[in-house]
């Protein structure tokens, strides 16, 4: 199926799949974390100033968070999916993500009392317990060689294929196929289309 994205301001995107409805899919920018990660307590006041307050997040189906790990010079993908009532972490170098997990889960439990506060869509999910929560895909999902250099291209991939609804498993043809995919995602960035 070709999909046809828009960003944020232009009501997110949605994914049209034969014999399904749509997907409702929105992403946060990758300053996301950078906010949420201030030590000054602060970090959810920052990013709903940031531009978290023009996207009601439970409005859609799935947030897609790319993560910059600076330290490490590394991409990682976090997803808020509102179908599943789960928070997901996915890593092409194996990382559990729990770090970032914690901190998705606490800005969905600031998000809700906010959504509450002001008589808002809230979600009874964000209050279940951690591990009914968390998915992290560590090796499950397709990794990068040792090398490494090929991250932000599994992250593009990671969110291209979830979006459609299509599983990652360890042994998929991303792991295989680096050049295919990078000369793909060179032609649907140059057509503004995802094919």
């Amino acid at each position: 199926p070709r999909l046809q994205a828009q960003g944020p301001g232009a009501g997110g995107s949605k994914v049209e799949v034969e014999g399904t409805r749509a997907l409702r899919a929105t992403y946060f920018s990758t300053q996301f974390f950078v906010h949420l990660q201030k030590t000054d307590g602060k970090g959810y006041e920052r990013v709903m100033r940031e531009g978290g307050r023009r996207t009601d997040i439970f409005e859609y189906d799935t947030v897609f968070i790319p993560i910059n790990h600076k330290e490490k010079k590394h991409w990682s993908l976090a997803i808020i999916n509102l179908m599943a009532e789960r928070l997901e972490f996915y890593d092409s170098m194996g990382e559990d993500g729990e770090t970032y997990l914690n901190l998705l889960l606490e800005y969905m439990q600031q998000k809700n009392a906010d959504n509450a506060h002001k008589g808002k869509r809230t979600l009874d999910w964000v209050s279940k317990p951690m591990e009914d929560l968390f998915f992290s895909a560590g090796n499950q999902a397709p990794q990068q060689s040792s090398s490494g250099g090929d991250c932000g291209v599994f992250v593009c991939q990671y969110a291209n294929f979830l979006s459609q609804g299509i599983p990652l498993w360890p042994e998929s043809p991303l792991t295989r196929n680096m050049n295919y995919y990078r000369k793909r995602m060179v032609i649907e960035l140059c057509s503004g289309c995802i094919l």
